[in-house]
């Protein structure tokens, strides 16, 4: 997997895009769609069971089989909205063999949000790509060494890293299992880093293209 090593820097804009219209009505839709399956469960179950205890399986048969299938469409289209996002694919141009390429359970995507962060253990790289632009990234992927951070912490589903940078000081990200981030956090600040030249050659595209956050102090 070398997909960064042959990106052309020059021909894409890193910038993240700034919260419009679009990503709150996708906020709004995704709220809507769990708070109507949380509605309807209780329906159906109410539904069954009254189906259970009359017998009369003609008169809440409909209603019970209706809300089954309207919950099923949601379900699947908020399944396939959540795997059609483009922060899989921004991701996946950010994965390099020897550079960037944490295991799957090194990974932490907050799909409402469309933010990502994910470690690598055997180079010390951190990755964090985020489609919309927030309070501290501005930057739709992002790089940084391990040594560059200087203190962590969480604060609810939040992981606050505090980087030893003036341009980039904090970058804060949610993380949907922020106690299994933290501890990522932990292990590749202490864990032995393997970069070979090729590691420092891409590294130094990335830091000219501007994706690369170094420690200056």
């Amino acid at each position: 997997m070398n997909a960064l090593s042959n990106t052309d820097f020059k021909k894409i804009s890193n910038n993240a895009r700034p919260k419009r219209l679009g990503y709150y009505a996708s906020w709004l839709w995704m709220m809507f769609v769990f708070l109507f399956l949380f509605v309807s469960a209780f329906v159906f179950l109410s539904g069954l069971y009254w189906t259970i205890r009359d017998g009369s399986i003609q008169e809440h048969w409909f209603s019970t089989v209706g809300i089954f299938v309207i919950d099923a469409v949601l379900i699947w289209m908020l399944k396939k909205d959540f795997r059609s996002r483009k922060l899989y694919q921004v991701t996946a141009s950010m994965k390099n063999s020897g550079f960037f390429e944490p295991h799957k359970d090194c990974e932490h995507y907050d799909l409402a949000r469309r933010t990502y962060i994910g470690f690598d253990f055997s180079t010390g790289i951190i990755g964090v790509a985020s489609l919309y632009a927030t309070s501290s990234i501005k930057r739709e992927r992002l790089f940084f060494e391990a040594e560059t951070v200087e203190s962590w912490e969480s604060v609810g589903r939040e992981l606050i890293i505090n980087l030893r940078n003036t341009g980039l000081t904090t970058i804060t990200i949610t993380a949907p299992n922020i106690n299994k981030a933290y501890r990522d956090m932990e292990i590749i600040c202490r864990t032995h880093k393997n970069r070979d030249e090729n590691y420092q050659h891409l590294k130094s595209k990335l830091t000219d293209a501007g994706w690369f956050i170094n420690s200056n102090y």
